[in-house]
């Protein structure tokens, strides 16, 4: 990518997509480091090394990619790549009692290059866009609401539940 087009969504549209979703949810902090066990490449994104294996503290690892979308109409896509299990509810609780259940640890988000524009009119559908495949990888997502689990009770949510 050129330059400022890479400026761009660096210092530009990731951080207003962050501030977005910031202000809108939050999760329950990790209490260990996010460590990522997978192959060099996960769907044709190459893993950097120093991510690989390394301790990272963080709540969810995002690789953002920028190639060609199968369908030229496509902005954006996204995946969640790898899921850790956590803990439910209360940490100090005992942990016979304690739930377990995925929470999404890495993914990736791949804008289409084609579809990629610095014009000021074009950004608050980027942004949109951008913070709708966030939260696909977060697992907001229809096909996975039926492994939704509420905190404090450690039981499945059902689909009138988890839809609203």
């Amino acid at each position: 990518l050129p330059h400022d087009i890479r400026h761009f969504i660096t210092k530009k549209l990731v951080p207003t997509v962050l501030q977005t979703i910031n202000s809108t949810i939050s999760v329950r902090p990790l209490q260990k480091p996010i460590v990522l066990k997978k192959k060099p490449v996960c769907f044709d994104v190459v893993i950097p090394n120093q991510v690989r294996n390394a301790k990272i503290k963080a709540d969810l690892v995002v690789f953002l990619t920028t190639k060609r979308e199968k369908h030229n109409r496509t902005i954006a896509s996204s995946t969640a790549v790898s899921s850790i299990p956590t803990l439910a509810g209360n940490l100090h609780i005992i942990m016979s009692k304690a739930f377990t259940f995925l929470k999404t640890a890495a993914g990736i988000i791949n804008i289409n290059p084609f579809k990629l524009s610095t014009d000021p009119t074009r950004f608050n559908k980027l942004v949109k866009t951008l913070t709708h495949e966030f939260m696909h990888v977060l697992g907001f997502s229809r096909k996975l609401f039926k492994h939704f689990v509420n905190p404090e009770t450690g039981k499945h949510l059902n689909h009138a539940d988890t839809i609203k």
